[in-house]
């Protein structure tokens, strides 16, 4: 029970601050739900805080308010029940926002839930539950790739890189994205994105995921304005990241382990994880830095080119357009003639100072 609450403290430590005064100054204000056999189904994080509450005070907090289930209910009903209590309602607050990802691959591969059946619990549609077990698929072999399978602390604050990850993977694997990639993606090119987002959630070479974006692109975009999406500069990048970061990765955490080495199984972790970021962030981040200013000037030159090839065609369809007229006009109009003359001049001009250049 200790771990769970430290969990759940954990989980959220300012939510929980703040219902902490909240029951010291009002006292518990809304009952949980505890089977016969004492199961809590809706209240852990109330029943945790007055745990709390009771070690600084022990005359006071000494009882957890609850309506106790009648009947018995098997292991398989108890799920269903807790998750329309915890998951299933409207707005509930202090839940890991990974925990409904987990929650969802339970229910489908544990308990043998249909998607119908959960999206009735958890208040969602069946292509949503689709989704979350594809979430949770790429949650799950995140820790697997960072070498903590089913480690779920460390997944504080990395709900929207993985979601940004899986809306480029899902469409890349259809053979499609939002952002132009004007190429078709091989599976392991797909490969080498996740390690990249994989790797920059681990690193988190800036103080938020925003990054991401800059790696796979906006979601809207109309041209290919993420390093992935460029594939030279991609190609170059990975390359370095490989070589600077990634590969040497395993023979440092290595070293860390036998450093690090302690009983307490999560302060080690921890010590590792921030000597990594310490490490390798900088690192990463000059990577990155240079290959987003390669996509900008990439980008820039896509529009120059783009305004120079609207400056040629526009020319030469006016010049289709009027060519009779403008040849009549020629030797009798004395601003028609200037006129020819100066935009020959300009075009000159420019591309004398662009070979020069």
């Amino acid at each position: 029970m200790q771990i769970i609450n430290d969990f759940l403290w954990k989980s959220n430590e300012l939510k929980n601050k703040q219902t902490m005064d909240d029951i010291r100054e009002k006292g518990q204000q809304q009952y949980g739900i505890v089977t016969r056999d004492g199961q809590i189904i809706d209240g852990n994080r109330r029943f945790m805080v007055l745990s709390k509450l009771h070690e600084l005070y022990p005359t006071q907090f000494e009882y957890f308010e609850a309506v106790i289930l009648t009947e018995d209910i098997d292991e398989r009903e108890l799920v269903r029940l807790e998750t329309e209590v915890q998951l299933g309602t409207d707005e509930k607050e202090g839940y890991n926002a990974i925990e409904k990802y987990l929650r969802v691959d339970e229910l489908l591969n544990e308990y043998k839930y249909t998607p119908e059946a959960i999206a009735k619990m958890m208040k969602l549609t069946a292509k949503d539950v689709e989704k979350y077990e594809q979430i949770y698929l790429l949650v799950k072999e995140y820790l697997e790739f960072i070498g903590y399978p089913e480690y779920y602390d460390l997944l504080e604050g990395v709900e929207d890189p993985i979601l940004q990850l899986h809306s480029a993977v899902s469409k890349l694997e259809k053979g499609s994205h939002s952002a132009n990639l004007s190429r078709t993606i091989n599976p392991e090119e797909i490969e080498e994105l996740k390690l990249i987002v994989f790797d920059t959630i681990r690193i988190k070479p800036t103080n938020d995921h925003k990054i991401v974006r800059e790696i796979i692109g906006k979601p809207n975009a109309k041209t290919a304005d993420g390093i992935f999406g460029r594939k030279a500069i991609w190609d170059n990048f990975f390359e370095k990241h490989m070589e600077k970061v990634h590969l040497n990765l395993s023979p440092t955490i290595e070293a860390l382990k036998a450093e690090f080495a302690t009983d307490d199984f999560e302060s080690s972790t921890n010590d590792i994880e921030k000597t990594l970021q310490n490490t390798y962030s900088k690192e990463m981040r000059n990577n990155l830095d240079k290959a987003i200013r390669e996509v900008k000037i990439d980008n820039e030159d896509d529009k120059v080119l783009v305004v120079v090839e609207t400056i040629r065609d526009n020319t030469r369809t006016l010049f289709n357009l009027y060519h009779d007229l403008i040849i009549a006009q020629y030797s009798k109009n004395k601003d028609v003639k200037k006129a020819i003359a100066e935009t020959i001049e300009n075009l000159t001009m420019l591309q004398n100072e662009m070979e020069g250049s």
